[in-house]
């Protein structure tokens, strides 16, 4: 889900493990020249899932660790396809902590509020729930996190 730590964490867990990061916002934001708000405000939701949906193979090509959108593994059964190409990790927090974080952010495409968030979270969930592995992220700080997930991928 937005908000949960995926960018930030999966950039301290890679050069902690020296392994390659990509992160598929950026890379949609790289390909079209514009921030994801750009591209959700200029193109719609649909465009934008599309374009993910044609990073699959690309990233089914790399030995990375991957931060995807939150709306990545939802659509186009890109769960699946991720549940393939290595261990997935779920990072659950609880959609009050999420709001917390970035409410504040401008940059959001899709933050609409805090019942916003819940809604998403609560159609989202069981797609998440298919990862490999779910770690709750709620009121730790990211050394914690990364701790707890170094245990987890061993």
């Amino acid at each position: 889900m937005m908000g949960s730590g995926k960018s930030t964490i999966g950039k301290i867990l890679s050069k902690k493990i020296n392994i390659e990061f990509l992160d598929t916002d950026l890379l949609i934001e790289q390909q079209e020249n514009k921030t994801c708000k750009e591209i959700f405000s200029e193109n719609g939701e649909r465009f934008f899932r599309s374009k993910e949906l044609k990073l699959i193979a690309y990233l089914q090509t790399k030995k990375a660790i991957i931060a995807t959108g939150g709306g990545f593994p939802i659509y186009h059964n890109n769960m699946d396809k991720l549940l393939k190409m290595g261990s997935t990790i779920y990072l659950k927090t609880a959609p009050e902590e999420i709001y917390n974080r970035i409410s504040n952010q401008v940059n959001r495409p899709l933050l609409q509020g805090l019942e916003f968030l819940k809604k998403t979270l609560e159609k989202r969930e069981s797609i998440y729930q298919k990862a490999h592995k779910t770690l709750i992220t709620d009121g730790k700080s990211f050394s914690q996190i990364i701790e707890e997930l170094l245990q987890a991928i061993g």
